[in-house]
């Protein structure tokens, strides 16, 4: 999902049979509109501006300067269990080393300084550490909590002051958080399937002491002194006591070393982006990149999409295979590709999002065989563009087949739908009225993928003539009618309500209830009542003869849609054209003095503008770099999306920072001619 909604959400549920796998998943579908975590009433969630992010692939958390609001895993696809916040008003100061997840807090009390900490994830150990040297003291709220959406699963959280043989030896204090299965970690269906057990200990100058009976709110009191906090995970109980051993045979400074090595061994590889010649900052801006998407990425190869969304979706992989490729990280780009591997092998389908480190449950949206599904086959072959590696196309070959025909079955009229998580729609830029419409993007995304399968299978041998053709005939209509369903006199629009008029809609599907009196929600289940009108169970009972069918519009100005072909490096336009569409967009920035649409844009809009601009050595991109760079936070990254400039919904977003970070590489090496 691609907005952060709160009081606009309504979760629903559903349990459909996949009779040919004899699985049960879980359905859900989840809307929001422009409503934000980060509205001024609500205090759940830190300033978007200061989130960070620590993790190893097991174990991740999210803080705020020395505080921490997520605390999750193994595996990422998990509930939130804790929360630490810094009691007092002394200022904190944060940074992370360069080529690691390993961030420095400075505590001062006024000018004095109060305490120094340093935190990083042990992954041989299985645990977050925080070294501690203090001047005086500082005192934390450990709050054992599931987050604010599921507080009503938190008496299935307990939390036991150790005692006796119990204890971890040679600590001042220790406790174990036992977590049951079946506490949802996204919406109210996603359920884990297992129980968690952390272990809390302290050492040195650090205690902890219990404030109620229920040990779920804990008073961490540092002294003067030097002193460790630490918390020990594992996929089970018995994996949580070997990782306590562990930790027991070594110190905090050597497991620091230990991470510190493991991160530079992986910073090592990003080679290329150091010089006398690029501009201040771009190498660090490379770097933090860098470590934020290997810290979304989790053992299993997808990255997060956000703070919020313990997901692997995969539109949001796209954006991040792509900077991780501009970066020199081919490895951590395939294995995003190989987690939606895994999955279709094991259910011989993918949905719109699927959780990581476990399976059979699902997230859905309407049209799920499009837009995600070209997505995912561009990726596989950007990624064999990058490096040849014809072995692993080859052993994804089905998956890329599968997404292919999924996208074949919703050709109307040369054009294919709106996903329903498509960002433009998910974001209110686009009407949810248009999702039937035909997608410029989507439709193009299975134009430039299937030809780029094409190419690969007729070079390797690997198709009968007879599916070649089938294929080619399907990318031939949509490319014969391309023009003239989305790109007339120069104008590219980014949805046709033409395809609507041969379209059969299906009788039910899940998807918001579009009653003009009915609140925003999604349920698991609509009925159809005229063309794209689904109204719920109840709507559909109602006196509906004066409910008249929306209005059809088309759109110009979603200006990533525009962006697009130049994006794909699509072979369907010619240099002519694409300069067309980029001068549409250039007119629109002079006029406007920015790209946003009545006020917000997505956060990879100005990366696709600026490598549109690269593109074309246009004298725009000075301005467009610079001010592109400029809406980063202090972790180095963007946020999903911006209004006047100010971060909205998910920060530390993977999708805007893959997109921005590539457009940031190509700039600089036009401009230096340094090629990374």
């Amino acid at each position: 999902m691609q907005i952060s909604g709160t009081n606009s959400i309504n979760f629903m549920n559903t349990f459909c049979a996949e009779r040919q796998l004899r699985i049960f998943l879980t359905g859900f579908i989840m809307i929001a509109t422009i409503h934000f975590s980060f509205s001024s009433n609500d205090n759940s969630r830190p300033n978007a501006k200061d989130i960070h992010v620590i993790g190893d692939g097991n174990l991740c958390l999210f803080g705020r300067e020395s505080d921490i609001f997520q605390f999750f895993g193994p595996p990422y696809s998990s509930p939130s269990m804790l929360q630490l916040q810094l009691l007092g008003n002394d200022s904190v100061s944060s940074y992370h080393e360069r080529g690691a997840a390993i961030w420095h807090n400075q505590i001062k009390r006024g000018s004095h300084s109060v305490a120094q900490m340093t935190d990083f994830i042990s992954t041989e150990t299985g645990s977050f550490v925080r070294d501690i040297s203090a001047e005086h003291d500082v005192s934390y709220d450990l709050l054992v909590t599931l987050d604010p959406s599921y507080l009503n699963f938190n008496e299935m959280l307990s939390c036991t002051n150790d005692k006796g043989s119990e204890m971890v030896p040679c600590a001042n204090q220790s406790f174990t958080i036992r977590l049951k299965k079946n506490v949802p970690f996204y919406g109210s269906y996603a359920m884990s399937p297992k129980p968690y057990t952390y272990r809390i200990f302290v050492k040195g100058c650090a205690k902890l002491i219990a404030l109620d009976d229920t040990n779920k709110k804990i008073r961490l009191v540092i002294a003067p002194g030097k002193g460790s906090f630490v918390v020990v995970s594992g996929i089970n109980p018995k994996a949580v006591d070997s990782n306590l051993r562990k930790w027991q045979e070594s110190s905090t400074r050597e497991l620091y070393h230990l991470t510190r090595e493991r991160w530079q061994t992986f910073s090592g590889k990003l080679g290329g982006f150091y010089g006398k010649q690029i501009p201040e900052g771009f190498a660090e801006a490379v770097d933090n990149i860098a470590v934020l998407l290997k810290s979304m990425q989790s053992k299993q190869g997808v990255v997060m999409a956000g703070y919020s969304w313990h997901w692997g979706y995969v539109r949001d992989q796209y954006g991040a295979s792509r900077g991780l490729m501009a970066m020199g990280l081919y490895d951590e780009a395939r294995q995003t590709l190989n987690f939606f591997y895994d999955t279709w092998e094991k259910y011989g389908f993918i949905k719109n999002a699927q959780p990581m480190g476990f399976s059979d449950v699902f997230l859905f949206c309407e049209n799920q065989e499009v837009e995600m599904t070209g997505y995912l086959v561009l990726q596989a072959f950007d990624y064999y563009n990058k490096t040849k590696d014809d072995q692993f196309i080859r052993k994804i070959l089905l998956l890329l087949e599968w997404a292919t025909q999924g996208q074949v079955k919703n050709i109307v009229d040369g054009m294919l739908p709106f996903s329903g998580d498509e960002t433009h729609i998910a974001g209110g830029l686009l009407p949810r009225k248009v999702i039937c419409n035909g997608s410029a993007e989507s439709t193009l995304y299975f134009i430039e993928g299937s030809n780029r399968l094409l190419d690969f299978v007729r070079q390797n041998k690997l198709w009968d003539d007879k599916k070649i053709k089938e294929l080619q005939t399907s990318v031939r209509i949509c490319s014969d009618s391309f023009r003239k369903n989305f790109f007339v006199n120069g104008v590219f629009y980014a949805n046709n309500p033409e395809r609507e008029k041969n379209l059969i809609y299906p009788p039910t599907r899940p998807s918001v209830c579009t009653h003009p009196d009915h609140p925003v929600e999604y349920f698991p289940e609509n009925y159809h009542f005229k063309g794209p009108l689904y109204f719920c169970s109840n709507c559909i009972k109602k006196d509906n003869r004066a409910v008249q069918l929306p209005k059809q519009e088309r759109f110009t100005d979603v200006l990533s849609a525009t962006l697009c072909p130049i994006y794909m490096d699509s072979e369907l336009f010619t240099r002519a054209e694409k300069r067309q569409m980029l001068d549409a967009v250039i007119v629109y920035y002079r006029k406007n003095g920015n790209i946003n649409h009545d006020g917000l844009m997505l956060g990879h809009d100005y990366g696709m503008f600026l490598g549109a601009l690269v593109e074309f050595n246009d004298p725009l991109q000075d301005e467009i770099y610079t001010r592109m760079m400029s809406l980063r936070d202090h972790t180095g990254s963007w946020a999903e999306y911006f209004k006047e400039d100010q971060p909205l919904a998910t920060v530390c977003h993977p999708w805007s920072a893959g997109v921005n970070i590539e457009a940031a590489i190509k700039y600089v090496s036009n401009k230096h001619d340094k090629k990374p």
